[in-house]
């Protein structure tokens, strides 16, 4: 537990543990993270039936909490069997991460895939090319998406996330990358806004109350190129310029708001911890107002035996041991990529060539049981905040809150501060409690106190949500005075 000490004075709202990022080696790590586990297979739906439900009941049999996939098109035979392997998911007990891009029929015809051929294919490994996001029909993108939804929903579905793209920064997923040249500023923002429109349209229609207004939208998941001249390297300042683009907000608007950010990491054999560290550091300070949601992550077994780790077993553990020891870092779900591949072995499956799991995916269910079984955990934490409204106009000065995207539906959770009384103000109080985006009236009771000057105090109590899953942490105060904020915690109870 972190000392309070208030002797240090007021502390700017810039240095809130949010703010920054702290790193430790997975040796440092006090306590586990707490997240979810999911597991991907991809193109499931080109698979026959038996495939798919045995692959259902494989990923089910890791302890995982999450299935991944992504939506294949329109084409009735892939439309169909990509609805039956959501239903098989979704009666196994596993939450679904649809993942949402373009598609032939989203563009007015004829239309050709950039960069198709063999240099794409030695690139990327298949030769068809990718499109771009720059040229789709948004008018096209709304009526296919609303026939595939309506497909979802007569089926019974209730899709619980949406990851809108999939390494939209890179030539092999996004036509409007840069094929043998550094991206010119011009490029850049065509790419940028062809996104921006794609993710619009489609959060749109996912919060229509006609289909799925409680799903989690997740940007795509950001890889990171170490080329240039195929893609665009600050991923992670790409998905941050859609919070003022053009002077509208596409991550946080009266429409819908993003839940998470998208990550997809894929680190060496012999560089596990290094290759978390870095990454985090820099993506994480850029987007550090929403969870991290790792939609991919991997190593492969023709990483090991190497000089620093024996096993792949070693390096899940090292990649695991390194999330924990990441500090002012929300992440979300984490998902294993992939459950099989079709194609030769030694690569990240979790399965043998017969189906069987492997050894190393005991690690996967033993980080599943654990996020079951604990009871209470810190969804939220900083380390200070403060306020002075004695000179500020208004009624109501909140200077506290905690991410969108962090807390459940139908849940109890536990808030605790230390506070200082700074300043007295006249009919001043302060106030602290969990407010719904979408339905204010859902929101929890207050908890409040005054501003008796030097007055010292801890606050903690427990409230309980509703069936909404947006609610998030306020802090404020009531007309003029001053406060200081320690040792802050919003803790989900089971």
């Amino acid at each position: 537990m972190m000392k309070t000490n208030f002797g240090l004075g007021i502390v700017r709202m810039t240095q809130l543990l949010v703010a920054g990022l702290i790193i430790g080696s997975p040796t440092d790590a006090a306590v586990r993270k707490h997240f979810e586990i999911g597991v991907d297979r991809s193109n499931l739906s080109d698979q026959s039936a038996e495939v798919r439900e045995k692959s259902i009941e494989g990923i089910r049999a890791t302890g995982a909490q999450w299935f991944r996939d992504g939506f294949p098109g329109h084409v009735n035979s892939r439309l169909n069997n990509f609805v039956d392997e959501l239903s098989q998911a979704k009666k196994a007990g596993l939450k679904v991460l649809v993942i949402l891009g373009p598609k032939g029929n989203d563009y007015d015809q004829p239309y050709k895939n950039e960069n198709a051929g063999d240099d794409f294919c030695k690139r990327c490994g298949w030769p068809q090319g990718s499109a771009r996001y720059s040229l789709v029909n948004l008018h096209k993108v709304e009526t296919n998406l609303c026939d595939a939804f309506d497909a979802f929903k007569a089926a019974g579905l209730d899709i619980d996330a949406f990851e809108i793209g999939n390494e939209v920064t890179w030539i092999c997923f996004n036509g409007d990358m840069p094929n043998g040249h550094v991206a010119s500023p011009h490029e850049r923002m065509v790419a940028l806004r062809g996104y921006a429109q794609y993710l619009k349209t489609a959060a749109k229609l996912i919060k229509n109350p006609k289909y799925f207004p409680h799903a989690k939208i997740i940007t795509f998941g950001m890889n990171h190129p170490g080329d240039p001249r195929y893609g665009i390297t600050d991923a992670a300042q790409f998905v941050a310029d859609l919070k003022n683009l053009d002077g509208y907000n596409y991550l946080d608007n009266k429409d819908y708001h993003v839940d998470g950010y998208g990550m997809h990491l894929y680190p060496p054999g012999t560089n596990v911890a290094g290759t978390v560290q870095s990454t985090f550091e820099h993506d994480a300070k850029i987007l550090a107002d929403k969870p991290i949601w790792i939609t991919e992550w991997g190593v492969s077994r023709q990483s090991f035996p190497n000089k620093k780790l024996r096993t792949r077993t070693d390096g899940i553990n090292e990649f695991f041991g390194t999330l924990d020891g990441l500090n002012n870092v929300v992440l979300g779900p984490v998902f294993w990529y992939s459950y099989n591949i079709n194609g030769k072995p030694g690569g990240t499956e979790l399965v043998d060539l017969a189906g069987n799991l492997l050894p190393d995916a005991n690690i996967l269910t033993q980080r599943a049981r654990f996020a079951e079984s604990k009871q209470e955990e810190v969804v939220f934490s900083r380390e200070s905040a403060s306020l002075d409204s004695m000179n500020s106009p208004g009624q109501w000065h909140e200077f506290c809150h905690s991410p969108h995207g962090l807390l459940q539906k139908n849940r109890t959770y536990k808030i605790s501060f230390n506070y200082k009384i700074l300043k007295q103000g006249k009919d001043g109080s302060f106030y602290a409690f969990l407010r719904s985006a979408s339905d204010p009236q859902k929101s929890t009771k207050w908890k409040t106190w005054d501003n008796r000057a030097a007055t010292t105090g801890r606050i903690n109590f427990a409230v309980n949500t509703e069936d909404v899953d947006d609610y998030y942490l306020v802090i404020g105060g009531e007309n003029h005075g001053a406060i200081e904020l320690r040792d802050i915690s919003l803790k989900s109870v089971r």
